[in-house]
């Protein structure tokens, strides 16, 4: 099976935290949101990806050199124009032979996609999507196990949400041409698959046994690597050649970095040099903060 992994937006809505670094490489516990995609695929046995870049892409580029000597096969689509999700995917239709998994580049994912991937195959499915049970965002309506709509900016009460994995068969193409744009101006997978609803096709889905988070906004960001931290029982996370002098308390600490204080429910990015107490914080790689930032943990501070 090969993957797709559209990363190429602007990420507007976490700024100042993506003015010079793509959302997708952003961290969580030390490691870019995309590679732990990436690590998802490959634990299902995808061996080939198609990443669809834009904006800075030319920096994920050279993260992703790294998988260069490994078994995975990546390519790069550059996506010019910022017009949506089916656009992304089409891009990538020159090197799809065969059935193919989406995750989205900002999704840090932690459940059972090879449940989804295995229902798929099993029922010869043209369309396979994981549900959450959860009402946000984009959700799908289900009337005697089936499928029977998708709206993108819900008008009515009740569905499910979509937890950002998706598995098409090549066949999918042949629905793409017809999606218009939306209201966002954008060419968006919610109708994608609502034409093919209406074209007689059984969506297949499987439910989400785990969690995950659409890393959107720098709290998302911060809540993604604090579960993530809690999620695999560390009290803390420390990289590599830091020099701590003070106290880390449930806090991911980036490499090289520097704190003479305290760190409590925060995040600490490479190269950074604290000197002082912080709490529900996100220091930027390369930042330094003097003093002591006690800020909301609805509304993390970004220095």
């Amino acid at each position: 099976m090969l993957g797709v992994i559209p990363a190429a937006g602007l990420g507007k809505r976490m700024r100042p935290l993506t003015d010079d670094l793509p959302k997708p490489l952003l961290p969580v516990l030390n490691k870019p949101i995309i590679e732990h995609v990436i690590e998802h695929m490959r634990a299902v046995d995808v061996e080939r990806i198609v990443v669809v870049i834009g904006y800075l892409g030319d920096k994920i580029k050279e993260r992703l050199k790294a998988y260069d000597d490994t078994d995975i096969d990546i390519k790069f689509v550059k996506q010019e124009k910022l017009d949506g999700t089916v656009s992304a995917i089409k891009l990538a239709e020159k090197y799809i032979d065969e059935d193919f998994v989406v995750m989205w580049g900002d999704n840090f994912f932690r459940g059972n996609l090879n449940d989804l991937i295995s229902s798929h195959v099993e029922k010869q499915a043209k369309i396979s999507v994981m549900l959450e049970k959860a009402e946000k965002g984009a959700r799908a309506y289900i009337e005697r196990g089936r499928i029977v709509r998708v709206e993108e900016r819900p008008k009515t009460a009740g569905g499910y949400a979509f937890a950002g994995v998706y598995v098409f068969n090549p066949g999918i193409f042949d629905f793409v041409d017809e999606v218009k744009k939306s209201e966002a101006g954008e060419y968006e997978i919610s109708d994608l698959l609502q034409i093919a609803i209406d074209n007689g096709e059984n969506i297949n889905y499987a439910w989400l046994e785990g969690w995950r988070i659409n890393v959107t906004t720098p709290l998302d960001l911060l809540k993604a690597n604090l579960k993530a931290l809690d999620y695999e029982g560390k009290p803390f996370f420390v990289g590599k050649d830091c020099r701590i002098e003070g106290k880390v308390v449930r806090s991911v600490i980036g490499n090289h970095v520097e704190l003479k204080g305290k760190a409590v429910n925060s995040l600490i990015m490479d190269w950074s040099f604290v000197y002082g107490e912080i709490i529900n914080v996100i220091v930027r790689t390369k930042g330094t903060v003097c003093g002591n930032y006690h800020c909301s943990t609805s509304i993390p501070c970004v220095i």
